[in-house]
């Protein structure tokens, strides 16, 4: 059901769509959040907690002002007001996409100190219509041309924008009818920004031959953004169809051997692309396009790698997966991991040039957790990690005759080359216990016995299944 709060306005979301949840305010001052901040003071009786925050980005002194008039503003409505003081990066790309991204980790600071919160944020119809512009010369894909929507998952919250049934024009009517005062930013007028340019110079002109351009935009990103579900739905279930799952940490491949290059090019890119977005990367269109042309050569053996944001994105035959680049710097490490003195049985610690190394129970993240619980199988008085060993070093698995090589293990499990460093050889009081969360060798099953579970492939779960490896660096946790 949708409520008018002014003649001046059309239609709103009914603000009972976020009933019963706390509510963040994102306000800068301007005429949008100005008028955003008024609407939600209206409704703030459907809220179960309602705040105001500003992000001062120390961009310009004037902003020391809209500081002062934003807390005023609030202490008017009553509504408890933040500034939350941020830095930008102004040394590298754009400095708006640098003042966006440490404004919402500031907003997002908020948002975790809340349960299930709402972020609103003041985008506007003709924010819309520039978006899409600029979307659309950035050669941007259908999801970046509708990107913008009403409501969206964000943080551990959702973030909304009521505002979207609006124009500019009727946010000015509504601060006019109701007396709201707001500041003005000097630097929209400042066409060296893309955005700036697109609002002063592209829009006017677009206005005086199609007047409701912004709404007719909203309507066609509408339907975009349908087709656009339906489309990622699809595309959803075609990746977990074609799904490689591999025992933890590493991550589930794409296998690609039902598809065609020839009949089914752009249904193999998009499924790439889908896929990688559930692993949070975004490639290029020429990375994407690099990726494709490994896939389609006519080899029996396709190998070859893409890098993006630290992480090898993979091609092995016709199976791609995504793996930390970094854990090729372990090749030839051998570290041997010893409890701590002061809590002996809960955990394993060691280190090895700028990594270190925890194996806590499966499950626990901390001594205290795995103190608190009967750990089966238990942890060992030591383990030594062997990443990455030489193909030629000699396995000794039940129900084998003789030894079997790394090398053909390594075939045998179709474990690819960029996903090797997940499994370390793991050893114990200098014999070979197994391969690190896919097989335990003869030794590993004498000392542990064979367990009932099965792992995706068949094969009984071995004893290093029971515990969980990590590992860090100076820039933090090495991403399974």
């Amino acid at each position: 059901m949708n409520m008018k709060t002014s003649p001046a306005l059309p239609e709103l979301p009914d603000w009972t769509l976020w009933a019963g949840r706390p509510w963040i305010i994102a306000f800068s001052g301007g005429a949008d959040s100005a008028t955003l901040l008024d609407l939600a003071a209206r409704n703030r009786s459907l809220a179960s907690g309602i705040e105001a925050v500003y992000v001062h980005h120390h961009l310009q002194s004037i902003a020391d002002d809209w500081a002062v008039f934003c807390r005023e503003r609030c202490r008017e409505l009553d509504i408890p007001f933040t500034a939350e003081h941020v830095t930008v990066d102004t040394s590298r790309g754009s400095v708006e996409a640098a003042a966006r991204e440490a404004r919402y980790q500031a907003l997002s600071r908020h948002m975790l100190a809340l349960n299930n919160p709402v972020l609103f944020v003041a985008h506007h119809q003709d924010d819309l219509l520039e978006s899409a512009l600029l979307a659309l010369f950035r050669g941007s894909s259908l999801r970046g041309l509708t990107s913008m929507k009403p409501e969206k998952p964000f943080c551990n919250g959702t973030l909304a924008r009521p505002l979207l049934s609006l124009t500019r024009r009727d946010i000015e009517e509504y601060t006019r009818e109701h007396g709201i005062s707001f500041v003005t930013d000097p630097t929209n007028r400042d066409n060296s920004y893309d955005r700036n340019f697109i609002r002063n110079r592209v829009t006017p002109l677009l206005k005086e031959r199609f007047p409701d351009c912004p709404g007719s935009a909203a309507l066609t990103m509408a339907h975009l953004a349908m087709e656009d579900r339906v489309l990622e739905s699809y595309l959803d279930d075609l990746v977990s169809r074609c799904a490689v799952r591999l025992p933890e940490p590493a991550a589930p491949g794409l296998d690609l051997a039902g598809f065609s290059p020839e009949k089914d090019r752009d249904t193999v890119i998009l499924l790439m692309r889908a896929y990688l977005r559930k692993r949070d990367l975004s490639l290029s269109h020429g990375k994407l396009e690099e990726l494709f042309r490994m896939w389609e050569q006519d080899t029996p053996e396709k190998i070859g790698f893409v890098l993006e944001n630290g992480i090898r994105i993979a091609l092995s035959g016709n199976r791609i997966f995504t793996a930390p680049a970094v854990l090729e710097e372990l090749r030839g490490c051998e570290v041997r991991l010893l409890p701590p003195e002061n809590a002996p049985g809960t955990e394993l610690l060691g280190q090895w040039g700028r990594f270190r190394f925890r194996i806590v129970p499966a499950g626990a993240a901390s001594p205290a957790l795995a103190a608190s619980h009967d750990i089966k199988p238990a942890l060992p008085p030591e383990i030594t990690l062997r990443f990455l060993p030489e193909l030629s070093l000699k396995l000794r698995f039940p129900g084998r005759q003789g030894h079997s090589l790394l090398k053909n293990f390594w075939k045998e499990n179709r474990i690819p080359a960029s996903l090797r460093g997940f499994y370390p050889v793991w050893i114990q009081n200098g014999a070979i216990m197994g391969v690190w969360h896919l097989r335990d060798t003869v030794s590993g099953r004498e000392a542990y016995g064979e367990s009932e579970e099965k792992d995706e492939r068949g094969f009984p779960k071995p004893a290093s299944s029971g515990w969980r490896l990590l590992i860090r660096n100076e820039n933090g946790e090495i991403p399974a």
